[in-house]
């Protein structure tokens, strides 16, 4: 081999490395299903900032400034690669109104409080408020992991934003469809909710309907540790995931995914409380609830695992039975802390 065609072999290869691990954005073609590294694209400004952070071929969230800054779609891109299915959203309430929605993958609620029924991620935050305080910040971009933040307050419709309370939440997402997930509420004045809904999950489903059928039998099959599909239990379960079951769910809907979603509080969560589940038409929310009492000038901190799946990939996990999800929640509660990213991995700070 020549001197030329070894130094034209290096350059190659240090170009390839450099595209990896500056931002992937569009540089690599990866087979849909395989896994190829995050990738984070921020767009737009003001309320219509959006931030999409992406492991290719595998899943996709999107943040979005007009949601208050939760994440508003979630893509299962194994059996959807061209992201036409938002599993999270519209997220309508009690009527059909693009105004009041709140699709939020990570959702709180708190009921209660003055204005009551808040919730923390909402388009009303943007429709009615615009101007209250919210920020998302980007702590972290590297192909193998991306650490966001998000901060706002909760909104209720037209009626007003609950002020006192301010919402930190920081993602830690990986490759694999593992998110952690730290969450710190804040108080000025003393606060009291008869209810905190402190971990949602939000899940759009077009079999979803009054009246509330118990258990569920089609579309998301919101599953615990204990039951599959969940009914009610008295105690406080150690996990909770749901899943699409196809063989229960009629046409035109039967196919509607084939994702899955499992979380996992931490072990000794302050103030975690017990699950819950709630549907409106078209959406399907599945809870962790708890009173709320917090002292002038408090905070208050938990910690999660969110793990995305789907079936047919080789990455992320089907999760449609204990026997999956048990051993990710068994490892979560081993070590509940996010793995550090490879040293050589690229960071890039962004705070906003």
């Amino acid at each position: 081999m020549t001197i030329t065609s070894v130094t034209r072999k290096i350059l190659i290869t240090l170009l390839l490395t450099f595209m990896v691990a500056g931002n992937g954005l569009g540089q690599l073609r990866v087979k849909p299903g395989s896994g190829g590294g995050m990738q984070l694209v921020d767009s737009g400004s003001g309320l219509k900032r959006t931030v999409a952070v992406e492991s290719t071929g595998l899943f996709r969230l999107v943040f979005e400034a007009a949601d208050n800054w939760g994440i508003a779609q979630w893509y299962d891109l194994v059996n959807d690669p061209s992201a036409q299915t938002n599993l999270t959203g519209p997220g309508y309430g009690v009527s059909n109104e693009i105004s009041t929605a709140e699709p939020g993958l990570f959702q709180q609620v708190f009921y209660g409080t003055k204005p009551d029924d808040p919730k923390l991620y909402t388009r009303a935050a943007s429709y009615y408020f615009p101007n209250s305080p919210r920020a998302f910040n980007i702590l972290e971009n590297a192909p193998s992991r991306v650490v966001v933040q998000a901060i706002s307050s909760p909104v209720v419709s037209a009626v007003g934003v609950l002020s006192n309370v301010t919402a930190e939440v920081t993602y830690y997402i990986y490759p694999n469809g593992k998110i952690y997930i730290h969450s710190v509420l804040r108080v000025v004045q003393a606060q009291t909710a008869s209810e905190w809904r402190c971990a949602t999950l939000g899940l759009r489903d077009p079999t979803s309907a009054q009246p509330i059928a118990v258990p569920d039998s089609t579309g998301w099959i919101r599953s615990t540790a204990t039951q599959n599909p969940y009914e009610y239990a008295g105690a406080a379960e150690s996990y909770i995931f749901a899943y699409w079951r196809a063989s229960t769910t009629p046409a035109p809907y039967t196919n509607f995914t084939r994702a899955s979603i499992l979380l996992v509080p931490r072990r000794g969560n302050p103030n975690q409380g017990i699950q819950g589940r709630h549907n409106w038409s078209g959406w399907k929310r599945f809870f962790y609830g708890v009173p709320l009492k917090m002292a002038a000038g408090q905070s208050l901190a938990q910690d999660y695992l969110m793990q995305l799946g789907t079936q047919g990939s080789s990455v992320l996990p089907n999760i449609n039975n204990s026997a999956v999800a048990g051993p990710i929640a068994k490892d979560y509660f081993t070590d509940p802390t996010p793995p550090p990213v490879p040293t050589k991995a690229t960071t890039r700070l962004s705070l906003r």
